[in-house]
């Protein structure tokens, strides 16, 4: 099988989730080309010997845009990689980024010469709203737009499946889709993440120059503002006997932000942060060292979280924020403390109140994260994939023989 996999960008979750798919594809005797739009950069990332072949289709990505930028850009990039799809003859496309893309994919794949099966993984509903959730009337008409360019790819078969992350997003999308001959395209995959080499919390502090002995709270990931490391800050803000270590692209947290903290702080180098792309290997060490690792979302963050899913392949303690996926996973598997989101001191006192037992993880606990990582590990995320894949294949050829 011969799979052509596409994505805008490499940064973040994005390299590592399509690597996983590959890795697994590969061992099964698949051919896999990457298709991105980033810059050829990327080429140098360890995730990037997953794949078959790789293809940059585009420049650089602007790291901020307006949805109808993003729209724009998702469109061309889908058209460019619809096209190498066909060139290499690909037996079919699976768009990595479904997320406010769904218009500029509906009409990139409309005017195919060949009908290619066509997949994608939605990691956010973004179209769907909470009870309580705010939005105009001008975004309103843009999520009903995108809901309904969904409905239209999959009830027309042009797309053959949408992948999505939890059974809670699969019952939230297939309601707001509302609409028949859809749900049972709606297929729900995990988020994955591969579990750190062997490496003990001594040699994984020495290695990135951390303090030996004080408890270490880590935040892992570009600092976005509904990624909430301000509220991390403002929550460390009155100090405590612990480290917070930062790691990660800088975003709306800076070192402007990080100083200003640290001048409220009865001792400053109890916040250290390291701004910037973070190998593999180190955040494979960022993990081992930490005690907990804090996701302090705020609402606005509606998805699964590749963070979350890293620390629990690591053995590693979270406190979360009650949004998106990441709340009710963390409560369901009991990965550790879940606190309202939006509040610094809500997250102030879940911190105090776990360090107070810091320590390494019992067998309990890690018995209980390693369940959880084995269910949502990137092999059962290839298995599930891949069976979907063989059987739009095994369609396509039966209505290419019978025509």
């Amino acid at each position: 099988m011969n799979v052509l996999l596409f994505d805008l960008a490499t940064g973040g979750h994005h390299l590592e989730y399509a690597a996983h798919i590959a890795r697994y594809l590969r061992r099964q005797g698949d051919d896999v080309t990457f298709a991105t739009s980033a810059s050829d950069g990327g080429s140098l990332r360890p995730e990037m010997d997953e794949f078959s072949r790789v293809f940059f289709t585009g420049g650089e990505l602007p790291t901020t845009m307006v949805a109808g930028a993003w729209q724009i850009l998702m469109a061309r990039g889908v058209g460019k990689a619809l096209r190498l799809a066909e060139r290499e003859r690909a037996d079919l496309v699976h768009c990595l980024y479904l997320d406010r893309s769904e218009l500029g994919i509906l009409a990139s794949s409309t005017f195919l010469a060949r009908q290619i099966p066509l997949f994608g993984s939605l990691f956010w509903p973004h179209f769907v709203h909470g009870r309580d959730e705010r939005t105009s009337a001008l975004k309103r008409v843009y999520h009903a737009a995108s809901a309904a360019a969904i409905v239209r790819m999959l009830r027309s078969g042009r797309m053959h499946t949408l992948f999505v992350h939890s059974n809670r997003t699969r019952s939230h999308l297939v309601r707001r889709l509302g609409a028949t001959r859809v749900d049972e395209r709606v297929v729900v995959v995990p988020d994955p993440a591969k579990a750190p080499p062997p490496m003990s919390r001594g040699e994984a502090r020495r290695d990135l120059d951390l303090p030996p002995d004080a408890p270490i709270l880590l935040f892992f990931g570009e600092t976005r503002p509904d990624k909430g490391a301000d509220l991390l800050l403002d929550a460390i803000a009155g100090g405590g006997a612990w480290t917070t270590v930062i790691a990660g692209e800088s975003g709306a947290v800076g070192e402007a932000e990080a100083e200003a903290c640290r001048r409220s702080l009865r001792e400053p180098a109890r916040l250290i942060t390291r701004f910037g792309f973070v190998s593999d290997d180190d955040a494979n060490r960022f993990f081992r060292a930490a005690d907990a690792v804090v996701l302090p979302y705020r609402s606005s963050f509606k998805g699964t979280s590749g963070v979350l899913q890293r620390a629990a392949a690591s053995g590693i303690p979270v406190i979360a924020t009650d949004v998106g996926d990441v709340g009710p996973s963390v409560r369901q598997a009991g990965l550790g403390i879940v606190v309202r989101p939006g509040s610094p001191d809500a997250l102030a006192r879940a911190l105090g109140s776990f360090l107070m037992h810091a320590g390494e993880p019992g067998e309990e606990a890690l018995a209980r994260a390693r369940r959880y990582a084995d269910a949502n590990s990137w092999e059962v995320l290839g298995e599930r994939m891949r069976r979907r894949y063989l059987e739009a294949v095994a369609r396509t050829r039966t209505r290419r023989s019978a025509s």
